[in-house]
């Protein structure tokens, strides 16, 4: 019930747990507080999604440690694919199950320099999802707090976000 009391409600069903309004209050939530939590949202929800931070930090690993999947997400841009081969080798490092990571190329632009090939030659991961570029709509939606998937539902974006969650979950199902 107190967890309850913290999500915010959204008029698709979904609830988000929002991060902390005050950054300074950070150092008091623990690597314990987390896997509270999360095992508490895993018992009232079907699907818990966190959004977690670039960088390794002591509070992260009861997220790993519980995560079903790890979708792991990128940009055709030499640093972020770059930042990512260093996570899979941590990640490698960490004993994580390499089975658990989907690779989600995000803003690929088909006449960018770094192609979906060159992602999947270069992280010798395949990439499990695209999601694709729409610079304007996309912050559109931002800007408005509507998600992209119910401001635009029949742009290509949408389409692709669509079909990357069934994917998931068709997978999902496969491995139940």
């Amino acid at each position: 019930d107190l967890i309850e009391s913290y999500l915010t409600p959204h008029e698709s069903g979904i609830k988000i747990l929002p991060a902390n309004l005050q950054p300074n209050m950070n150092d008091f939530i623990n690597a314990e507080h987390i896997r509270v939590i999360l095992e508490s949202l895993r018992e009232s929800f079907d699907y818990v999604v966190v959004d977690m931070p670039g960088r390794f930090v002591e509070t992260i690993m009861p997220a790993l440690a519980l995560a079903d999947h790890l979708l792991v997400i990128t940009t055709p841009e030499l640093s972020s694919v770059r930042n990512i081969k260093v996570l899979l080798a941590t990640l490698k490092d960490l004993n994580f199950p390499q089975s658990k990571i989907r690779i989600v190329l995000n803003k690929e632009d088909i006449r960018g320099e770094i192609k979906r090939n060159d992602v999947e030659t270069t992280l010798n991961k395949k990439v499990d999802a695209t999601i694709g570029l729409d610079y304007k709509r996309v912050l559109s939606s931002l800007n408005r707090g509507v998600p992209l998937v119910f401001e635009y539902p029949k742009n290509s974006l949408s389409k692709n976000i669509d079909k990357m969650c069934a994917q998931f979950i068709q997978y999902e199902m496969m491995n139940a």
